[in-house]
């Protein structure tokens, strides 16, 4: 009885050795058993990835813009009357992913694709028609263009580059100045980098200044003066071409006598004086108290006259000898001659010359 129980014992320990046994060995089969009767969802391997996005160049920062002219301050562009003239736009290009993937150091990178700079500029005001050409883009034109980075200094960051472009004879002539549209000129900035991202700034504007220029036709005569007569009109005036970018409101004349052929001579009052001779911009008016009443040598404003800018945009001036010369300066001009000029650039010595309209 003694044996049969010990053997019952024996039997029993080994059962619950081997149980442990499987239990520590088979736990995985547990867990799959486990999982099939609890519904567990059963993981396995897969693979994960991430693309990184080139993020585009940015220009924060334009430097300054600039012309040929000494007198032009920054940020002012000095129009040139029939010609062109050169423009230099300075400006900052960023791109966090780093300065190599930006236009390269040492080339001229002016033009069109990946890693170059192009620019354009614009007109953004209300009075389309007084600009006398489209705007000029930047590499379609001009002769000598170039945009290449240059020394950065302290303005730079170590995901920055500078660029200085010079646009070789880029602007054409304008007629509307920044004085009458102060915001109407703006340059535009693409920079293009290694992935062909693309970045703009176009919030950069400029004076476009002011250009006084005029083209006179001159052909001021009287036909058959009465010397008894009083206001005597001139059969031929003189014409005024604005040729400039600014509206003429006055011009500065400066009369000189009309001497006879012998007046240096023989015939000392052989002459008529400048200030017998009155001068105004509205036909109808140029002899009344209205006009400018001319003195010899001397600049005076002529008014009454209106000439818009835009192209060709002419006017006259009109003419008048108002007094009654046989009785001017107590009767003594000798007005036996039969032309009297203004003429030469010699007053000193002729004392007489070409009479000047200037602006």
């Amino acid at each position: 009885m003694m044996v049969n129980k010990k053997m019952i014992q024996i039997a029993t320990i080994s059962i619950i050795v081997m149980f442990l046994a499987v239990s520590f060995v088979s736990a995985g089969l547990l867990d799959s058993i486990k999982k099939v009767f609890t519904k567990e969802p059963q993981l396995g391997p897969f693979n994960a990835s991430a693309t990184i996005q080139g993020v585009p160049p940015t220009v924060p920062l334009v430097v300054n813009i600039s012309d040929d002219f000494v007198s032009s301050n920054i940020d002012e562009v000095q129009p040139a009357p029939d010609r062109y003239v050169n423009i230099y736009v300075t400006f900052i290009a960023r791109d966090i992913n780093g300065v190599a993937d930006l236009p390269p150091v040492g080339s001229n990178v002016l033009g069109s694709g990946a890693e170059t700079v192009s620019l354009n500029i614009t007109y953004t005001g209300a009075h389309g028609d007084t600009v006398s050409a489209m705007p000029y883009i930047a590499g379609a034109s001009g002769p000598t263009d170039s945009c290449q980075s240059i020394s950065c200094g302290s303005l730079c960051g170590v995901n920055d580059r500078m660029y200085y472009c010079n646009l070789s004879s880029s602007m054409n002539f304008f007629y509307e100045s920044s004085v009458y549209t102060p915001t109407a000129w703006k340059v535009g900035i693409t920079v293009r980098d290694g992935g062909s991202q693309s970045g703009y700034n176009s919030t950069k504007q400029f004076s476009y200044l002011m250009a006084r220029d005029i083209l006179n036709l001159v052909n001021l005569s009287w036909i058959g003066l009465a010397p008894g007569a009083t206001n005597q009109v001139a059969n031929f005036n003189v014409t005024v071409t604005n040729k400039g970018n600014w509206i003429i409101n006055a011009l500065n004349m400066t009369a000189y006598n009309l001497t006879g052929p012998n007046f240096l001579t023989t015939k000392p009052f052989a002459y008529i004086p400048a200030n017998t001779i009155r001068v105004y911009g509205t036909i109808g008016s140029e002899c009344s108290v209205s006009a400018t009443t001319m003195m010899e040598n001397a600049g005076l404003n002529v008014t009454g006259i209106n000439i818009p800018n835009g192209a060709n945009v002419q006017r006259q001036l009109y003419f008048c000898i108002f007094p009654q010369l046989n009785n001017y300066m107590g009767g003594i001009l000798d007005l036996s001659d039969a032309t009297y000029t203004a003429f030469g650039n010699n007053y000193a010595v002729a004392k007489t010359a070409d009479w000047r309209v200037i602006v």
